[in-house]
């Protein structure tokens, strides 16, 4: 049986590119529906992906996991952001990218806890130069205490590629209970917030078989020798 201390959140960010990766390659990204906090309006990921991205329409799409933020210029200033604000999923097309938070878990993701752990404008350190702090859905959101930041564009540098400017729409995988709760008060976001659902992901990869592959390729099962652990690293 599987280790089922090992939760989805635990692979959050790697697992949701692998399956998005999957999903696009069976061409399924309109299967995917996505819908608004508080709002009655809903579109597919490839929708959003096309409006978002318009200008690059041509061009292949792919899937980075930890895409991490460059300096936001502000005022003739580059701002640099803290090591842990990273895109958890940037889609890019082109010179163009959509920036996909990963939250997982289902526990303290009540609307209000939400709002007071993840959606508290952003503020500057102590360092010389001063750095942007603050939770990366809040600065997605563009939630910033000082005027005009959250107006700035956004740009990540995936691994190995040169940088994409976000688009300002964003979008946020939670699981469905989290939906469910969130339906009669549901936190509000500044910008368009496209709510998206990891159960909905592994039908569109290829259903149950195919997560299990994706997953294992990600933990693997052997853990001795890649660690230093087996007989024979051992001296």
């Amino acid at each position: 049986m599987p280790d089922t201390r090992l939760r989805p959140e635990h692979v959050g960010e790697p697992m949701v590119a692998a399956l998005l990766r999957q999903i696009y390659s069976k061409n399924k990204l309109d299967q995917l529906r996505c819908g608004q906090s508080g709002r009655a309006q809903d579109q597919t990921l490839q929708g959003v992906i096309d409006s978002t991205c318009s200008t690059n329409c041509g061009a292949p799409i792919s899937f980075h996991e930890n895409a991490p933020l460059c300096p936001l210029e502000h005022d003739g200033r580059a701002y640099s952001f803290d090591a842990l604000s990273q895109v958890d999923c940037l889609v890019v097309r082109g010179s163009a990218g959509l920036a996909i938070e990963v939250k997982l878990g289902t526990s303290r993701m009540a609307s209000r806890e939400f709002r007071r752990r993840f959606l508290q404008p952003c503020t500057f350190s102590r360092h010389v130069p001063p750095r942007i702090r603050g939770k990366m859905i809040a600065v997605l959101d563009g939630r910033f205490r000082e005027e005009g930041f959250g107006d700035a564009p956004l740009c990540a540098a995936p691994a190995g590629r040169q940088p994409v400017t976000l688009a300002r729409s964003w979008v946020l995988l939670i699981r469905r209970e989290v939906a469910d709760a969130w339906a009669a008060n549901p936190p509000l976001f500044r910008r368009d917030c496209w709510i998206l659902l990891f159960e909905d992901l592994v039908p569109a990869a290829g259903g149950q078989d195919e997560f299990d592959k994706i997953v294992s390729s990600l933990v693997g099962d052997r853990f001795a020798e890649p660690w230093g652990l087996s007989p024979e690293a051992t001296p």
